[in-house]
């Protein structure tokens, strides 16, 4: 059996621990209320449990706080399941996930050093008996491991000088 104690283990240094598609039709699946009535009504209930679901738009544009208020529900209607935060940008605000309703101290959260990083770490998670939601913030902040050592002075202008 997988945990999600075992994938932290494995990934970080610390133990600290969306959108439907219109005109198609709905599956019948599980899904996570986000606590915002009219946004529930226009994906089908919430956020379906199982699937991989983008939420996009402009920046402060609340998608964060949403995403907190599904890991506070999820936390709610799987009380022994570990909901996880991987913080690609870096600005996760602690008191601002308590406020959302979010239990810190039953989260996991996760900090990690590159994109390379974050898609194992998720990939391992993905296999977790104990976990009930991922949300990982944002798949726009994600930088390579090679963007991130290669010298700025042997790039020309425009490139990234990666294969």
């Amino acid at each position: 059996m997988i945990t999600v104690d075992a994938c932290f283990k494995k990934f970080t240094k610390t133990q600290k621990r969306v959108v439907s598609m219109i005109g198609h039709k709905n599956v019948d699946t599980p899904r996570i209320p986000s606590g915002f009535y009219e946004l529930d009504c226009a994906m089908g209930g919430g956020l379906p449990t199982g699937r991989v679901s983008v939420v996009y738009g402009p920046e402060g544009s609340l998608k964060t706080t949403v995403c907190l208020k599904w890991i506070a529900a999820a936390q709610k209607i799987y009380p022994d399941k570990t909901a996880v935060f991987v913080d690609v940008e870096g600005h996760y605000d602690e008191e601002w996930a308590r406020k959302m309703g979010v239990d810190t101290e039953k989260m996991g959260y996760i900090l990690p050093n590159d994109a390379e990083h974050c898609i194992d770490t998720v990939n391992e998670l993905l296999y977790a008996d104990d976990l009930s939601i991922i949300i990982v913030d944002s798949l726009a902040a994600m930088t390579t491991q090679g963007e991130l050592t290669q010298s700025a002075e042997n790039v020309p202008m425009g490139k990234t000088g990666l294969a």
